[in-house]
């Protein structure tokens, strides 16, 4: 054999070897390098688009990932898929680990998506005021029925429509549309309402609520709007809306209160409002770690009829972190602002309104043209079958549940220039307790607090949504 022979030999497996020996240390740097996507395998969607899916994704087919950012991606991704509220299991594995290049399989459990609720709700504010203020009257309960189908031909669109009787009695009916261009990122939702009353509140007096009760229908509510929405990146969103609204009350409501509608007893409008939100949430109905931001510009009144002409400007800020095992803390504040202080009674809420109010304070309603808002928990997980994420619970388990022990306190102020001045108008208010929140992956919150406030009051109250 020749010497230029051996040479070639020699040469080519030297390069085997170092072939060889490259693959292994770039197996290696790839643990503190790059892992690359291979495939994405959908498992589990008998229904949903895997397009749904792979849109909450933060990296698709062909993408490198830095090593040490895999696990924290693959998190992020899970969440998204879980807050689409598409499936009561999602999962996340990587296949291949011993490659530089990895499958990624993403494996669902698909709710069920009809839904034909009974409606049996209560007509007033919260639970508390029905209970103490209302002597549990069944007859200011609403019933009904709620029919809802979400994931619409597996694209996660959702119909609502409601049919109401009892207190008061509404037609409702919405179709939204989360995606309506190929690139999934502008959405679009449709609405309508109809709401009559023969009993209403037409002012109120010493911060509660005075009702009115007639034997006609005394109050016509109609809505109807469209509002598209735009999500370019996974956390942040715009929406931009447009409804008109009409609402009609009889004459006796303006001789009880003449300025309930400064427009007399019929009251038309447009309403514009523009909302930013920037959502990193882990768990979007009681999250635990993430923050969330909403910014809004609302315009009541576009100049074609001169019934109201009004801005309001709202802000909510959160933030969610884990501060050790079991332990927890949560920070929220909101604000209003709203122009000119001159309004109608039935366009100005601030405080004591679905989730604003000061805790201690649920019995109270606190009028105003501005308002702010902080509420601040702390909450030790005392149980919770959950286990890190929805993805691992037991298919066996039916009702995975997680109870935490809270403390809480809230501060809020309320500005009053012109509707309902009163002893808690202009004040700082403050309020706080201790509290059992029950929680169950299936979005189910209830929350049990004994409160105090700085009105020296005190007392049990139930709650059915999150503080924060």
């Amino acid at each position: 054999m020749s010497s230029y022979l051996r040479l070639c030999i020699f040469i080519y497996l030297l390069y085997q070897v170092h072939t060889a020996l490259c693959q292994n240390n770039l197996s290696a740097e790839d643990s503190t390098g790059y892992i690359y996507i291979n495939k994405i395998l959908i498992v589990g969607n008998k229904k949903t688009k895997s397009r749904i899916i792979t849109r909450e994704l933060s990296f698709k087919e062909g993408d490198s990932i830095a090593a040490n950012k895999l696990s924290e991606e693959i998190t992020k991704s899970r969440n998204r898929v879980f807050n689409t509220n598409l499936f009561t299991n999602t999962e996340i594995q990587i296949i291949d680990k011993g490659s530089r290049y990895r499958d990624v399989a993403v494996m669902v459990k698909e709710r069920w998506y009809i839904y034909p609720i009974p409606i049996f709700e209560l007509a007033d504010r919260n639970f508390n005021e029905w209970w103490q203020e209302r002597d549990r009257d069944p007859k200011r309960i609403n019933l009904g029925i709620l029919y809802v189908q979400k994931n619409m031909r597996g694209r996660n669109e959702t119909l609502r429509a409601k049919f109401q009787l009892g207190f008061t009695k509404k037609f409702e009916l919405l179709y939204f549309f989360p995606y309506i261009d190929k690139k999934q990122r502008i959405g679009m939702t449709l609405d309508f309402s109809y709401i009559i009353n023969k009993q209403i509140y037409y002012k109120t007096a010493n911060h509660k609520l005075i009702y009115f009760d007639g034997n006609e229908y005394i109050r016509d509510k109609f809505r109807s709007g469209i509002i598209f929405s735009y999500r370019k990146k996974f956390y942040q969103s715009h929406h931009v809306g447009i409804s008109y609204y009409q609402n009609v009350v009889a004459d006796t409501i303006l001789k009880l209160n003449p300025i309930y509608m400064r427009s007399g007893n019929l009251q038309r409008y447009f309403y514009l409002r523009y909302t930013f939100i920037n959502d990193l949430r882990d768990i979007t109905y009681y999250p635990l770690k993430g923050s969330y931001l909403k910014l809004e510009a609302e315009k009541l009144g576009l100049g074609i009829f001169k019934d109201i002409n009004q801005v309001n400007f709202n802000m909510e800020a959160s933030l969610f972190r884990p501060v050790a095992k079991k332990l927890f803390l949560a920070a929220g504040i909101k604000q209003k602002v709203s122009f000119p202080i001159v309004q109608s009674y039935i366009n100005v809420r601030a405080l004591g309104y679905d989730k604003d109010y000061v805790s201690g304070y649920e019995l109270y309603v606190i009028d105003g043209q501005h308002f702010s808002l902080t509420k601040i928990n702390l909450k030790y997980q005392l149980f919770s079958n959950m286990k890190k994420h929805p993805a691992e619970i037991k298919p066996t388990q039916l009702v995975p549940i997680a109870v935490y022990l809270k403390a809480y306190a809230d501060g809020g102020y309320v500005q009053d220039k012109y509707i309902n001045i009163g002893k808690l108008s202009n004040k700082l208010l403050m309020g706080g307790g201790l509290g059992l929140d029950i929680v169950s992956y299936y979005d189910f919150v209830m929350r049990m607090e004994y409160s105090y406030n700085i009105s020296r009051e005190h007392g049990f109250f139930l709650h059915f949504r999150s503080a924060i």
